[in-house]
């Protein structure tokens, strides 16, 4: 499982990046999966517009675990 990007298009095809990915740590005793979303080390496109319009996110969000 991931969050991704999707940054345009290149002809027909969708140009994405991966930002998030789901690391699976195991299986509780209740039977639920543990885990957590690691940061890839991408800086998403939207990023930048977001700080124009003036939301400022920590530099930190996106690096890699």
């Amino acid at each position: 499982m991931s969050i991704t990007e999707i940054t345009g298009m290149e002809g027909e095809v969708i140009a994405t990046q991966e930002i998030y990915r789901f690391h699976r740590k195991g299986i509780s005793p209740e039977g639920q999966v543990v885990g957590q979303f690691e940061g890839t080390g991408i800086r998403p496109v939207f990023a930048e517009r977001l700080r124009t319009a003036g939301v400022a996110l920590p530099d930190n969000l996106f690096d890699e675990y």
